[in-house]
């Protein structure tokens, strides 16, 4: 789990089954950042979490309720890490912000209100589950 707001914040969570306790999903549960939406920098956490911690062939689910833009150069750069490292990215915008600042990155993307919740998660699973 990456969290994340302006641009440089940032806060990682690694859930592994040889770390999963109380004390580390609490202190996940009760972090927030304030401030801010920057696309760029959790982007850019999870793939180097791809490719140094060994989370090959990942799915990548990213949450926001905010719009961002990303630059092309980093759109095409991580385009491209995207097809080395064979990870699916996919866009949960919640709210009624604008998801089309996701296209750039996702392969899929998906608006989330209060009536779609259980259609979303069940697309999600079904599409990104081997």
């Amino acid at each position: 789990m990456v969290r994340f707001s302006s641009p440089g914040e940032f806060v990682t969570h690694i859930f592994t089954k040889k770390n999963y306790t109380t004390d580390n999903t609490f202190g996940f549960a009760e972090s927030f950042l304030c401030g801010g939406t920057d696309f760029e920098t959790p982007l850019r956490e999870a793939a180097a979490l791809i490719e140094n911690e060994g989370f090959e062939n990942a799915d990548l689910i990213f949450i926001t309720d905010g719009a961002c833009r990303i630059g092309n150069e980093f759109a095409d750069g991580f385009h491209d890490k995207r097809t080395q490292l064979k990870f699916k990215v996919a866009g949960i915008v919640i709210g009624i912000n604008a998801g089309s600042s996701l296209e750039s990155f996702c392969e899929k993307m998906y608006c989330l209100d209060m009536t779609a919740g259980d259609s979303v998660a069940s697309d999600i699973i079904t599409s990104f589950t081997c």
